[in-house]
């Protein structure tokens, strides 16, 4: 019986053991164009982003009314935003781990998490923007 434990064992240790994937644009566009993402923080909801062709997206924090347009890109480990009206850009780190994809802020290592709670195809309600609905 140790016998037919041990491997069992080493298997689940090395696969606890396995480094973060960095998702880097390509696999990062892989994810989300054309789809709509859904964040939370501490297992609240936080906010959806829909993603759209062309490397732009639609933003809104949960429970928010209006949404925010935006555009992404790859630079390294990161994915950075610009949205309409805001002058700063924000960089994030996407890591897919045996729990699930969360992200944080790029260069910030705070502990502050958001997680990938769920995707769906479903358009963001955006109305004042006139995309995603």
């Amino acid at each position: 019986m140790r016998r037919l434990l041990l491997p069992a064992f080493l298997a689940l240790a090395a696969a606890s053991g396995r480094a973060a994937e960095i998702l880097d644009a390509e696999a990062f566009e892989r994810l989300a164009e054309g789809r709509t993402l859904h964040f939370t923080e501490g297992g609240r909801p936080y906010g959806s982003e829909q993603f759209l062709p062309g490397h732009r997206s639609l933003w809104r924090y949960a429970g928010g009314e209006e949404c925010a347009a935006g555009s992404w890109r790859g630079e390294g480990e990161a994915i950075c935003f610009r949205y309409d009206g805001r002058p700063e850009e924000i960089c994030w780190r996407f890591t897919r781990e045996a729990d699930g994809v969360f992200v944080e802020l790029h260069g910030r290592d705070d502990g502050r998490r958001l997680r990938l709670g769920s995707t769906d195809t479903q358009p963001l309600p955006c109305p004042q923007t006139g995309a995603g609905t």
